[in-house]
């Protein structure tokens, strides 16, 4: 139980800023994935909507920036695959 006197500390948000382009939206690119979707809806043109529904497996393969494509890299140039070595890597450019 908490103490009513007891703060609770905000969490602060890490921001990407791409180098390249200074865009702020970073996406997480994943490999060997099934993906799971409804059809919502077919209409004549043959346009499909679909509501994703779950999806399994998968490999991460890269962070990048979903505008330019620039792939997050450590100091030795290696792509990012962890989410910890990614928080990191924010970290030093925060």
């Amino acid at each position: 139980m908490k103490n009513k006197n007891q703060k609770i500390k905000p969490i602060k948000s890490l921001t990407f800023t791409c180098p390249e382009c200074k865009n702020h939206i970073i996406e997480e690119v994943t490999e060997n994935v099934t993906l799971f979707s409804q059809i919502l809806t077919i209409d004549e043109d043959g346009d499909f909507e679909y509501d994703l529904i779950d999806q399994s497996d998968g490999e991460l393969s890269h962070y990048q920036c979903s505008d330019c494509g620039w792939i997050v890299v450590d100091e030795n140039g290696l792509k990012i695959t962890d989410c910890l070595d990614l928080i990191k890597w924010l970290k030093t450019r925060g």
